[in-house]
């Protein structure tokens, strides 16, 4: 079973990354708060990988890779095996 806490955590670092990206290149011209910036939404997006790679793995065959939900908004598939994606709430 899928925990939906840690797919809504990395939702989550995923969209605050982009705002970050997004915020550095349109408002900041000093390239030290810019890399500051670049490198702070770079961490955080390899942390939401880490957490995919490593909490999202198909329940069933051990393969795959789930996407994370934050609802219940339907019922994805392991393209490996075929079984839905069970979540816990």
């Amino acid at each position: 079973m899928l925990n939906r806490l840690y797919a809504r955590i990395s939702i989550v670092l995923e969209t605050i990354a982009l705002v970050i990206l997004l915020v550095s290149y349109f408002f900041f011209e000093d390239w030290t708060i810019r890399q500051i910036c670049l490198w702070t939404a770079w961490s955080m997006i390899v942390g939401s990988l880490i957490i995919r790679f490593k909490f999202f793995k198909c329940p069933h065959c051990g393969k795959g890779d789930a996407i994370p939900q934050w609802s219940k908004n339907g019922n994805k598939s392991c393209r490996k095996c075929g079984e839905s994606f069970n979540y816990d709430k």
